[in-house]
């Protein structure tokens, strides 16, 4: 189930699809093969659509769109709570980002040997912290850690990248052994 603050956009046309000359100057164009349509529904200053701030909040909160804001937004129930995690985490985010490039530039080398302290798994662990809220279905979860674990497997036997590839497949083949128990479950025979 989505959040309750998503919005998705209007039903359209297909892009595809002739639209007569005076519709096409009433309406914006369509996301097609020749336009760069966001792969978040957003308002026009690049927020997450379920902020419903528009374009009033300028271009400054166009420099807070990542995925971090985007995720806390796009996890709340409303669109009140949706502005302030969006406000909140971004701004904290950028803060800190500068704060502690600042204090790296001036103090790095006083960390020493910073391949023991393990940083490379904050990035994905961070990730991780931010999905987890997300994943509310058993088909999800199932999704999320067959992913993992093809991921993980892989890793030491294929080239970089290539096990982010065949983690992907982790979607249809829960699907189709979701298809397959239901199949069973209803008296049906499946191939």
């Amino acid at each position: 189930m989505r959040s309750a603050c998503w919005s998705s956009p209007a039903p359209r046309s297909s892009p595809w699809s002739a639209r007569s000359p005076r519709a096409a100057a009433r309406s914006p164009p369509l996301p097609g093969p020749s336009s760069s349509a966001p792969a978040t529904p957003s308002t026009g200053c690049g927020c997450p659509r379920c902020c419903g701030c528009r374009a009033r909040c300028g271009k400054a909160a166009a420099h807070l769109v990542i995925d971090e804001t985007s995720l806390v937004a796009l996890a709340q129930r409303d669109r009140r709570a949706a502005r302030i995690g969006f406000a909140v985490t971004g701004i904290s985010l950028y803060l800190l980002w500068n704060l502690t490039t600042l204090l790296g530039a001036l103090g790095a080398a006083a960390l020493g040997d910073t391949a023991a302290w393990g940083l490379d798994a904050a990035g994905p662990a961070v990730f991780l912290a931010l999905l987890a809220p997300m994943l509310r279905t058993a088909a999800e979860r199932a999704t999320a850690g067959l992913a993992v674990l093809l991921g993980l497997g892989l890793l030491p036997v294929l080239p970089a990248g290539v096990p982010v590839l065949v983690a992907a497949l982790a979607a249809p083949l829960v699907l189709l052994a979701r298809g397959r128990r239901a199949g069973r479950r209803n008296g049906g025979e499946v191939r």
